[in-house]
């Protein structure tokens, strides 16, 4: 069909438009790599990521833990485990799933740029075999969220009590010798107390001593400041029986 000269103008317009909308719902849809991903390339970090060489254990159960920033551009250590053909991400302060953009290698394919928790991979090498993973790279961090039912940790004022875990106290920056009035105000005595002559400005350390003078409240309110203030305890309000972290790790008593 031929157009006339008046109207080839608009129609060539009107084509323009759709090749242009077309492009545009294209864009939309795609998800172009963060700058620094080479788009996939698992050899090659970006400036927020880190790698992991699993080529000389390939095969084995392996994990390791890398330094990688999130989205606002804070860095978090990430804890990469390889079982088998699986590889999981986990968040090496909390210990619960981090979700992750990554790629993985094996033989000499790659996945891709992918997001999750975690990746099972899927493509045979050429003999056939599924292969073994050679290295990992995370990009970034997307989302650092607790499962559902996570509460929280807590380490509770018998944990802070016994003097072999007054280590854990320098990483709080609080002092055992505090008194519990320069955080909670005026601290109420029970009846022993005021018969035995017990003090009414106490230290931390002296409720944590004698909670049958100061009471069960002041004496989980102490658990309560220590574990917030403590980088190595996620604790979010609830206190949580059975769920102090410290001791558990390396490096913290």
């Amino acid at each position: 069909m031929r157009t006339s000269s008046r109207l080839r103008p608009l129609y060539l317009g009107v084509v323009a438009g759709l090749l242009a909308a077309m492009l545009a719902s294209t864009a939309a849809f795609a998800s172009p790599p963060h700058e620094g991903n080479s788009g996939g390339n698992c050899d090659a970090p970006s400036e927020t990521g880190a790698k992991v060489d699993f080529s000389g254990v390939a095969g084995e159960a392996y994990e390791e833990i890398v330094s990688v920033a999130d989205t606002n551009g804070d860095s978090y250590d990430v804890r990469v485990v390889i079982q088998g053909t699986n590889v999981q991400f986990y968040d090496a302060e909390t210990g619960y799933p981090i979700t992750v953009e990554f790629c993985v290698k094996a033989s000499n394919s790659n996945s891709g740029t992918e997001t999750g928790t975690e990746y099972d991979v899927d493509f045979e090498n050429s003999g056939g075999q599924f292969p073994a993973i050679s290295n990992v790279v995370v990009y970034l961090i997307l989302e650092r969220i607790p499962p559902e039912g996570y509460l929280g940790e807590w380490c509770s004022p018998g944990y802070w009590r016994q003097t072999h875990h007054l280590g854990s106290w320098e990483a709080t920056g609080i002092a055992p010798s505090e008194t519990y009035g320069s955080y909670f105000g005026a601290i109420s005595l029970s009846p022993k107390a005021v018969r035995d002559g017990a003090k009414t400005d106490p230290t931390l350390w002296e409720v944590l001593q004698s909670p049958q003078w100061y009471g069960g409240e002041a004496f989980n309110n102490v658990g309560d400041l220590l574990s917030e203030v403590h980088p190595d305890v996620d604790f979010l309000g609830e206190r949580v029986e059975d769920s102090c972290p410290l001791g558990r790790n390396p490096g913290t008593t």
